[in-house]
């Protein structure tokens, strides 16, 4: 038995912040994401946010220490997108003021071209 078979798909990716309501803003205004819900409840502020069929749920928890935002204790690699023009991409996110954490570069070893941005809480975003 397969635990991933043709009934199990990937739903969403949470990360923790430290401030919910700049990082939902930033998703919303810089990558286009849209609001799917929020919910606002002791202590512990949760958005769902949607870009094309990617769900991203922020997540900032006031209440619990074990679940707030701690960079190098609850973080993850980076957030990948998939995109048919690099530069086009780059420069559009120049031009909105994004952070750079890598410049659009090519990588033979992997026969990729892709960038890096971060978000307020220093989440990396690629785009390759």
């Amino acid at each position: 038995m397969n635990l991933f078979d043709e009934n199990v798909r990937p739903h969403h990716y949470g990360i923790f912040v430290a401030n919910h309501d700049i990082t939902v803003r930033w998703y919303l205004d810089n990558l286009e994401f849209t609001l799917v819900s929020s919910v606002d409840h002791d202590g512990v502020k949760i958005s769902f946010l949607e870009a094309g069929q990617f769900i991203l749920e922020i997540v900032e928890n006031t209440k619990d220490a074990s679940w707030r935002h701690d960079p190098g204790k609850h973080s993850q690699a980076h957030l990948a997108f998939l995109t048919k023009s690099i530069d086009a991409k780059a420069d559009e996110a120049r031009a909105r003021g994004l952070q750079f954490f890598i410049e659009p570069t090519t990588n033979p070893a992997i026969n990729a071209r892709y960038f890096h941005v971060l978000d307020p809480d220093g989440h990396i975003i690629e785009f390759f």
